[in-house]
């Protein structure tokens, strides 16, 4: 994969509603099925998106999904094919860096960074989130969008 310079592109929160079904239908074949871990442990470069209109424009449910493997009320308990897991780190890096990278925007977007468009969502979150805690992030909100370093919304 890394040799190949793979980009796997895929919306975490789809597992949200996917593991019941992969369970039923595809039963031991669906422990690779959203094998974020491995593939990024081979060396592919993950690209997370949303997948609106089918799943939420809303990123915290991929977060979530991401982090914790489970669905929104928590099944299966302690999560489903764990060692699948990511960090909080990797997370963003999909849905920002390797993202902008993918899209060929990588030179100018994808990081806070001097000469970088300033294009952002700042979230209040629970600081168990940087112990890769999903249901932290999933209970947080955006506290400010900012684009082309301006800011745009502000909640209140």
């Amino acid at each position: 994969a890394a040799q190949a310079g793979l980009v796997v592109s895929m919306q975490p929160a789809h597992l949200l509603t996917d593991i019941p079904l992969i369970d039923r239908y595809w039963g031991s074949r669906g422990e690779g099925a959203y094998a974020f871990k491995s593939l990024l442990d081979a060396g592919a470069h993950l690209v997370f998106g949303s997948d609106v209109p089918v799943a939420s424009l809303d990123p915290r449910q991929g977060v979530y999904a991401a982090l914790e493997r489970a669905t929104l009320e928590g099944g299966p308990m302690g999560g489903w094919h764990v060692r699948q897991r990511l960090r909080l780190e990797e997370v963003l890096r999909g849905y920002t860096v390797d993202a902008a990278r993918a899209a060929g925007t990588g030179s100018h977007r994808g990081l806070l960074a001097p000469g970088y468009d300033a294009d952002l969502v700042a979230w209040a979150v629970d600081p168990a989130v940087e112990q890769d805690d999903g249901r932290a992030f999933l209970a947080g909100h955006a506290a400010f969008t900012v684009v082309d370093g301006e800011v745009m919304v502000m909640r209140v």
